[in-house]
């Protein structure tokens, strides 16, 4: 059976992060890599034609485009991403940290590209009361090395706002790289302090993420509409469903029955990513505040 163990869920709680290693099936790694691979592609050549493209941020470089991020993550990688919210290796985790009613609030990709330039700078993703865990859940579908883009982490700076101005300036502070190899996950706290540099040499990096949150906490939190919440939690059923179809079908390394009737049907995807929702905005380092 997957599952933490104390001793890990302690670790996460000390420190503000945690690394499970080989947590998700390479055979499922390769499908989601091919159709996030598919996206940035068509994303791309939109970019390359001025089109307009939706959830995807693209940044030109000498005219050159580069994607950066994928937000809205299922309209553009399903089914092999409702099949991973549905896994049992995201489930524990959400049950583990957040409760068996957990919710994934975000689901989006992170990418770096050779060329693009792309810094992460000193950031903590939210600041919250911290009455309860948030977690980001992330995957890795390449390699990210001390030299190619790995994650620095400032240990247990997720215990209070921090000032990331005095996080970038000082050499002096303890700051940790993380090595993730595909199908590592990361699991970090929404506050602790991370940042990554740019490709030096690999062609790529991509990461998931996905954002799981108590439903206690999520019903205290004015963000999110009783709507949203009912939209959620139905996605929810859908992704168990998704991951159910997918090892019945010889996709995963159990074998159970699943229906015709129990397909994800398309367009509520859409219906939950046009719910309203306020989203919670990162802190950075912004001179002008200090």
């Amino acid at each position: 059976m997957i599952h933490l163990s104390q001793e890990q869920t302690q670790q996460f709680d000390d420190l503000g992060f945690l690394v499970l290693r080989q947590w998700i099936p390479a055979d499922l790694v390769r499908r989601l890599r091919a159709v996030i691979e598919n996206a940035i592609a068509g994303a791309l050549e939109s970019a390359k034609r001025d089109s307009s493209v939706t959830d995807f941020c693209v940044v030109k470089i000498k005219d050159i485009p580069f994607t950066t991020y994928i937000d809205h993550l299922h309209r553009h990688a399903h089914p092999a991403s409702l099949e991973l919210a549905g896994s049992p290796q995201m489930r524990s985790v959400g049950q583990a940290l957040c409760g068996d009613d957990y919710l994934t609030t975000y689901e989006y990709a992170v990418v770096k590209t050779r060329g693009d330039g792309e810094r992460i700078p000193w950031h903590q993703d939210m600041i919250h009361d911290r009455t309860s865990r948030i977690v980001n859940f992330g995957l890795y579908l390449s390699e990210a090395t001390a030299s190619e883009g790995a994650l620095r982490v400032v240990p247990r700076s997720q215990v209070a706002p921090q000032d990331m101005c005095v996080i970038e300036a000082d050499t002096e502070l303890e700051k940790v790289t993380i090595e993730m190899f595909p199908g590592d996950v990361l699991l970090h706290d929404v506050m602790l302090a991370h940042s990554s540099e740019g490709l030096v040499h690999h062609c790529q990096r991509q990461v998931l993420y996905f954002e799981l949150r108590s439903l206690k906490h999520i019903e205290n939190n004015p963000n999110f509409s009783r709507e949203w919440i009912s939209a959620r939690q139905h996605f929810k059923e859908m992704e168990q469903v998704a991951y159910r179809r997918s090892v019945a079908s010889g996709g995963g390394p159990l074998r159970m029955e699943a229906t015709v009737s129990d397909a994800p049907k398309p367009t509520f995807v859409e219906d939950v990513y046009t719910t309203p929702l306020a989203r919670e905005t990162g802190r950075y380092c912004n001179p002008q505040a200090n």
